[in-house]
């Protein structure tokens, strides 16, 4: 009797969180819808657009309905963010709206790749060819939003605020001791020497081959990014990385000014009346990132589209995030069919992921190419993966910062069978064929030569066949892909220079390539595939089971979510993977 009383009220405590999740859901949606449904913004004379540099930087901003209400059940602030799209576009609306004086830079604790920050860097540029200023203002500058804020006329900093500039690097974790612990032997099959995805689990630091193609990357990377800084703050070259071996973040305020990364020392309540004098009202009004959102545009309206298709994230077979392989083949096939649409460009930021994937993908935009021009975008990255959905353009955009090539396929699959024995669970059984159990021999066996060369059989045509889709829509032969794959990695300058790529350019110089590739001078963009509403988003994620487990998660003890990392690393690599691995510290 005690144990079913607990049973019921495990049951009703159970119902009712639930009812409360629910009903907390549905007001934010209310909420949601109406503001949803807000009109256009206008803009008053002598205003600011005031761009608020914190959260994270992404090509389109996808609002997340859960996000608010995981975050308040953690007792955490939910994270920003702000969309590439979004940014650029205000960032012209504001150049054209005479209304609009200027641009403040606030903060400076933004998140992104270096080639997303470059994107809106030259916006910012192009902005001031207008005639108009730009400030900015932080109490603390990271490195890249320093970098970022470089283009201001005037750069302010807190008086006891810190200015990031250390140079860069490239971290990547390490989990075969932590797997050999656990009793778990990941079993490796790839192709390329330089494929560095897979290191993580057959060694605990990087190899000679992955030091040489990252420091080769991050010196091209670090110098491009210096050549810029000095051509905005006046310094030179040299002084930047002599300063970087200081490490300027722990230096007195006083010698960001002596040394001229900074034009004045200021607090945050004295920017008003500095933006006044700008101004030339004391009045003047700010419009925030999301008002500017809602402002009007003078775009062109034309019955000829230029469709910008945006795929980024990582390549999966199926969910609901990333690039997922049979959603973007449904998309493209919309995109071909519809009239309107006289060329397409295909905007890629992808380390990659399933080949399984990448070949579907590749094959729809060859389909596609038979109907309109393509012409590819290249973001932060365009790697493995990306590089494969990205080889059959008829034209290819990279910025000189971009990360791609990494042409290589690799599979991983961990074996449990020390683990197994370790908590004393052992398998048995027969068969009819040789390799009728060959996947339990791989799992939870002791696979022998015959078994892993079937394996390896598999991602030796995965790469036979990725370095040809590579010559073929590069022109190239499939000898001269293997002299520059190996899974190395390059930068946008470099991968120029040995032709996996045509021209340097931002999205803007892509889509003007495929206008003039399609024959066309006037020209409305349209953005692909549609983004989902508001409530369609918060159906698609009402799912309480995974609410729970996230917050499940973020309760973790490090040990155990360490274990989980190198678990759902290699359920991530399930299959035959065209990925690059690793982070750009900026």
């Amino acid at each position: 009797m005690k144990d079913f009383l607990k049973y019921m009220l495990a049951c009703f405590c159970a119902l009712f969180l639930v009812n409360v999740l629910l009903t907390v859901v549905f007001v934010i949606t209310l909420i949601g819808a109406a503001f949803s449904g807000s009109g256009a913004q206008k803009v008053s004379p002598n205003s600011v657009y005031q761009i608020d540099l914190k959260g994270v930087l992404e090509e389109r901003a996808s609002e997340d309905p859960m996000a608010s209400v995981q975050s308040a059940m953690m007792g955490k602030e939910s994270e920003s963010v702000l969309g590439l799209n979004d940014l650029l576009d205000n960032i012209r609306k504001a150049k054209a709206n005479d209304n609009i004086k200027g641009i403040y830079l606030h903060g400076g604790e933004l998140s992104g790749g270096l080639a997303s920050m470059r994107e809106v860097r030259n916006a910012l540029l192009d902005f001031k060819s207008a005639g108009k200023f730009i400030y900015a203002y932080a109490d603390q500058y990271g490195q890249a939003n320093y970098y970022l804020a470089s283009v201001a006329d005037s750069l302010f900093i807190n008086p006891y605020g810190e200015l990031a500039w250390h140079g860069m690097s490239y971290v990547s974790s390490f989990y075969k001791t932590l797997a050999d612990n656990l009793g778990i032997d990941v079993q490796i099959f790839r192709v390329g020497t330089y494929k560095s995805a897979v290191e993580p689990f057959m060694l605990t630091g990087m190899s000679e081959a992955n030091k040489e193609q990252t420091k080769v990357m991050i010196d091209g990377l670090w110098s491009l990014i210096c050549r810029e800084t000095a051509e905005a703050r006046g310094i030179a070259v040299d002084s930047l990385n002599a300063y970087a071996d200081l490490d300027m973040d722990f230096a007195a305020p006083e010698e960001y000014l002596r040394r001229g990364f900074a034009d004045k020392l200021l607090y945050e309540q004295d920017m008003d009346s500095v933006l006044a004098h700008a101004v030339g009202d004391k009045d003047f009004k700010v419009l925030t990132h999301s008002k500017m959102c809602n402002v009007e545009a003078k775009k062109k309206t034309s019955d000829n589209k230029i469709a910008v298709f945006y795929a980024y994230g990582d390549i999966v077979d199926s969910g609901t995030s990333g690039i997922v392989g049979e959603d973007v083949v449904e998309e493209l096939r919309k995109v071909a069919d519809d009239k309107d649409i006289k060329a397409v460009v295909l905007r890629v930021n992808s380390p990659g992921g399933s080949a399984f994937a990448s070949e579907q993908i590749w094959y729809a935009i060859t389909q596609l190419k038979h109907q309109k021009p393509l012409v590819v975008s290249m973001g932060d990255y365009a790697a493995s993966g990306g590089y494969y959905i990205s080889c059959a353009a008829d034209s290819i955009f990279a910025q000189p910062s971009t990360l791609t090539g990494s042409i290589g396929i690799f599979g991983l699959i961990p074996n449990f069978k020390r683990l197994m024995d370790r908590i004393g669970i052992t398998h048995d059984g027969v068969k009819t064929h040789q390799f009728s159990d060959l996947q339990e021999r791989l799992a939870v066996g002791t696979p022998d030569d015959a078994v892993r060369e079937q394996v390896q059989q598999s991602v030796n045509r995965g790469y036979d066949q990725f370095t040809r889709r590579c010559a073929d829509g590069r022109g190239l032969t499939q000898d001269s892909i293997f002299a520059i794959a190996s899974g190395r990695v390059w930068t946008g300058e470099d991968a120029l220079r040995i032709g996996l790529v045509d021209k340097l350019g931002y999205l803007d110089d892509a889509i003007k390539s495929a206008a003039a590739l399609a024959g066309i001078e006037e020209y409305e963009v349209k953005e692909c595939p549609a983004e989902k509403t508001w409530q369609e988003k918060l159906m698609k994620q009402l799912d309480l089971e995974s609410v729970m487990m996230r917050r499940m998660e973020g309760r973790l003890s490090p040990q155990y979510r360490q274990m989980i990392d190198v678990l759902t690393h290699t359920e991530r690599y399930s299959g035959v993977q065209a990925r690059m691995e690793g982070v750009v510290n900026f």
